[in-house]
C-alpha cells in the first residue's frame, strides 16, 4: 500500500524522494508565468485576473501608506479583446488629470491605446 509506505517514511526521505518532481513543477510554473498567450481570449482572461490582483495589492498599499497611485493598461495588439483601462486610488488623481490635461484618466487611457495600436515610434 502506497499510503502505508509514505506514512512510514521520515520527512527527509519524503523530501529526497520528491525533490526532482518539485523542481520540475517549479520550472513549469515559471514557464507558465512568462509564456505568451497564443489565444486572445486566454490573454484577456489573464490580463483581467492579473489586473484585479494588482489593483487589490495597490489598494492595500494605499490604505497602509497613503500613497496615491494611478494605473493605465492598454492593449498593444489589435487582436486583443482588452479595453483601455485606468484605475486610481482616489478622485484627486482624476481631478488632477482633468485640470492639467483637460482629459479624464479614461480618455487618456483611450489615447494611450490609440498610440500603442498606431505603431508610431516616438515623436
Amino acid at each position: 500500500d502506497v499510503r502505508a509506505e509514505c506514512d512510514s517514511m521520515s520527512l527527509t526521505e519524503k523530501m529526497d524522494m520528491t525533490q526532482d518532481t518539485v523542481t520540475k513543477l517549479e520550472e513549469v510554473r515559471e514557464m507558465r508565468n512568462l509564456a505568451t498567450h497564443n489565444v486572445p481570449l486566454n490573454a484577456f482572461h489573464d490580463t483581467r485576473a492579473t489586473l484585479r490582483t494588482v489593483q487589490t495589492q495597490l489598494e492595500n498599499l494605499h490604505h497602509r501608506t497613503g500613497v496615491e497611485i494611478l494605473l493605465f493598461a492598454s492593449r498593444s495588439d489589435r487582436l486583443s479583446y482588452m479595453h483601455p483601462t485606468s484605475w486610481s486610488t482616489g478622485d484627486h488623481i482624476n481631478e488632477f488629470f482633468q485640470m492639467t490635461f483637460k482629459k479624464s484618466t479614461g480618455e487618456f487611457a483611450g489615447m494611450l491605446e490609440c498610440f500603442l495600436l498606431s505603431g508610431l515610434e516616438g515623436m
